[in-house]
């Protein structure tokens, strides 16, 4: 606290310690005329020292991009310091960074930019970004574009401009974007293929994935690749014909599982090429083979319709649910039934792969017996049998029934009067 009084000033101005970098600063104190002591209008001036120092940063290019396997190139920025607020109006005070990108490579065709900064990745929209206080490092990855063209190698060139909150050491740097070298490898006899995320992953009746394949070198006559896959699980693939114009340039293979109504594991299946040519040196040459990794998607079980509230009656016709197969079944599928002395035997029914969506009737009849009983309530259960490993032994929930006790109603409904 500041006081003024006949004996002259005392006391120190209060500050706010801020994590802005502004640089000193002064303020000017004004004394006004007070009966205590005389003049007035007197100006002291106070320096405010600032204890927030902002970190320097340096531009620093580390490993180039290459288009061939995707590697992105860097440029690490490099701070002397922890990053302060630059004391901006933005609720989350995060500093902001202007920068310019040069070189003869094209953002966007051949590149993008990608910020890397506190465990999380962004893409970096128009020419600026932001960082929020206490960051340490950050770097902007160039990932290649790969254009499937053949080109020189070219360069991207990273220049940080001035602003608010860090000062600037080397503030520009450059790296290349390295062409996918189908040059060095034009003499090398191949099929190369390439899967996407390494691997080949779909889901029956629901995804598809894709991979490319092309030639490592130029022929001397079209070389035509046939595809050979096993039809029940994958769609089959039109051929592709190459030429020595379009040898390098990657043809895109799309995997389509077979969507069937049979339902089986999770499983693999091979798809295998072959390729023809006028080129003796194609002609016949070996492939690698590519592994499809099939979800299953159909799910086992048996339908049952009309067995709600299923309820039947001592002295009473029967009542009738029905029962089919949710998939079609690779062996005969026999169903028997598992009930009580309470009801009639029930025929066992069978379904085939041929008929195992048509629906067959099961009908339930009390039996009478001379005891006098509540109201029953029991279960239906299925035993389900097959040659088929899928639906050999699958549990089913059972059908709840109620049995009523024989009464004269009962009879006269028997005798069709329902």
């Amino acid at each position: 606290m500041v006081q003024v009084d006949a004996t002259g000033i005392s006391g120190g101005i209060p500050d706010f310690d801020d994590s802005a970098a502004e640089g000193n600063e002064t303020i000017e104190i004004t004394l006004n005329p007070s009966e205590e002591y005389g003049g007035g209008g007197n100006t002291i001036t106070a320096n405010i020292v600032d204890n927030d120092s902002p970190p320097t940063i340096d531009v620093v290019a580390g490993d180039n991009a290459t288009e061939e396997n995707s590697e992105p190139g860097v440029f690490e920025l490099d701070l002397s310091n922890p990053l302060l607020s630059n004391g901006n109006e933005n609720d989350d005070e995060d500093a902001i960074f202007n920068f310019t990108i040069g070189g003869d490579a094209t953002r966007g065709e051949d590149y993008n930019l990608v910020l890397v900064a506190n465990n999380t990745e962004r893409d970096i929209i128009g020419n600026s970004f932001s960082l929020p206080e206490g960051t340490n490092t950050a770097r902007i990855e160039v990932r290649p574009i790969d254009d499937n063209e053949e080109e020189v190698n070219e360069n991207v060139t990273f220049t940080l401009n001035e602003g608010e909150g860090y000062e600037l050491g080397a503030n520009s740097a450059e790296l290349t974007i390295e062409d996918s070298g189908r040059d060095d490898a034009s003499n090398v006899v191949g099929v190369q293929i390439i899967e996407s995320q390494g691997e080949t992953n779909v889901i029956e009746g629901q995804t598809t994935d894709n991979y490319t394949i092309e030639l490592t070198s130029e022929p001397t006559s079209d070389v035509t690749i046939n595809f050979d896959t096993e039809t029940t699980q994958v769609e089959s693939i039109d051929s592709i014909t190459f030429t020595p114009e379009n040898f390098n340039i990657k043809e895109n293979v799309t995997v389509v599982p077979v969507d069937d109504d049979i339902s089986t594991e999770d499983r693999t299946s091979v798809i295998s090429h072959t390729a023809t040519s006028d080129d003796d040196a194609y002609d016949g040459i070996t492939i690698n083979e590519v592994t499809v990794n099939i979800t299953e998607n159909d799910v086992p079980g048996i339908i049952i319709a009309n067995g709600n509230n299923f309820s039947i009656a001592e002295g009473a016709a029967g009542e009738i649910y029905t029962i089919a197969l949710a998939t079609e079944p690779t062996a005969d599928v026999n169903i028997s039934f598992d009930i009580s002395d309470d009801l009639e035997a029930i025929t066992p029914i069978t379904f085939t792969p041929d008929n195992f969506a048509t629906p067959q009737e099961v009908t339930v009849t009390a039996a009478i017996d001379d005891e006098v009983e509540e109201t029953e309530f029991q279960d239906i259960d299925h035993i389900i049998e097959s040659d088929d490993s899928v639906y050999d032994g699958l549990s089913v929930q059972p059908l709840p029934i109620a049995i009523n006790e024989l009464s004269f109603d009962n009879i006269e409904t028997a005798g069709g009067f329902k």
